[in-house]
């Protein structure tokens, strides 16, 4: 990474911040806008976000639409992955008798709103997984004529596998199903062209690889796929139909939705968070999420080579076109206190449980941050 793109992470100091699986750590820029976003807003009574903040909130959409190679008004702002995870699995009508395929292991936004389906008929299949990887063979194998929807995660929260999302994406194309992806591990750090990889859903939060706060997300949904989801709220925000008009109505027909995902947005938004994702995004689109990927993807194998020979069993390798920046390792749990404790005198922070440790790099780690885990790994191990 450039020196001018590090320097927006230079309040981490001294830390070996590897936990972006977790939560990423939001760019200079974007603290500035949050800390001044309030300001502005209690200096202008709120005002603001009836002018001004409106707008940015659609260059936020913009910013998004390029980073996946979509439209505008294909994107959707939501609250979290789990709120664009479920919108097929809510309000896409399906028959009896249908299935939806998916995987073992998945995370449970993934795969439960599927799951709640069944009592209507709705099968739902889960291919199997071994260490935390996925083979495309299995996901196409076990879709049938019956198949209307496969959901799978871009990259495996358990294991750091990335997905063959152009595989299965084509298939899905050449059959006619539809493909849902969570996005949450992998975007932000790996390029996704929705258009190319045949995807009609893609769902992602803000406060992992997009590095933005909690509580914002956004989704991604096919164009001539919207007017077939059925939306979960009403208001005069997605249907098409003026305040002042209705008031005047002594009765209130069936009216339209409004063009575009804004059909499916229905209320106030979150202002603030969806802005602070513009911003952060603004960065990714400087740099290229091209070169985060090379980024990371060298940090990981040199990781990886870092630690080999260690007492420890890496999850979902199966080679760097599957790497995602993200190492899953198991190893003694009775070593755990241990690896916390080398962990801590390194100031390295990652993700770690009794016997599992979760590494994961971004665009502000740099190679003397994953020497030091390693190290903090071979006193420990």
């Amino acid at each position: 990474m450039e020196p001018r793109h590090l320097r927006e992470f230079d309040y981490l100091g001294d830390a070996a911040y590897l936990d972006t699986a977790s939560v990423g750590m939001l760019p200079q820029r974007t603290l500035d806008h949050c800390r001044d976003f309030q300001d502005a807003f209690a200096a202008s009574y709120g005002r603001l976000c009836f002018g001004p903040y409106g707008a940015q909130r659609a260059e936020a959409a913009q910013k998004l639409a390029r980073l996946i190679g979509a439209d505008p008004d294909e994107i959707m702002f939501t609250r979290n992955t789990t709120e664009g995870s479920s919108l097929l699995a809510a309000g896409y009508p399906l028959e009896p008798g249908a299935s939806v395929v998916s995987a073992a292991g998945e995370y449970p936004s993934v795969v439960l709103g599927w799951a709640q389906r069944q009592a209507a008929g709705v099968k739902l299949r889960l291919v199997p997984v071994k260490n935390g990887v996925l083979d495309p063979a299995d996901v196409l194998a076990a879709m049938d004529e019956t198949t209307k929807v496969v959901a799978l995660s871009f990259v495996r929260y358990e294991s750091g596998f990335r997905t063959d999302l152009a595989r299965i994406g084509a298939a899905c194309r050449a059959r006619g199903v539809l493909f849902a992806v969570d996005a949450i591990q992998g975007l932000g750090r790996h390029p996704v062209n929705v258009r190319e990889l045949g995807i009609d859903v893609l769902s992602c939060g803000g406060f992992k690889g997009l590095m933005a706060p909690f509580g914002v997300g956004f989704a991604y949904v096919r164009r001539d796929l919207l007017p077939c989801l059925t939306p979960w709220a009403w208001s005069d925000d997605n249907v098409d139909v003026d305040e002042a008009a209705l008031g005047r109505m002594a009765s209130i027909p069936a009216l339209p939705l409004r063009a575009g995902a804004a059909r499916l947005m229905a209320g106030s938004q979150n202002t603030f968070g969806i802005t602070a994702l513009g911003k952060s995004v603004e960065l990714l689109l400087e740099i290229g999420v091209e070169n985060v990927q090379a980024h990371v993807l060298q940090l990981e194998a040199a990781f990886r080579d870092a630690v080999q020979g260690l007492p420890a069993a890496l999850r979902g390798g199966n080679g760097p076109a599957h790497w995602s920046g993200n190492v899953c390792m198991d190893f003694d749990p009775a070593r755990t206190q241990a690896v916390a404790e080398a962990l801590a005198r390194h100031q390295v922070y990652a993700r770690l449980d009794t016997g599992f440790l979760r590494v994961s790099f971004h665009c502000f780690n740099t190679p003397a941050h994953l020497r030091r885990a390693a190290q903090a790994l071979k006193e420990a191990l």
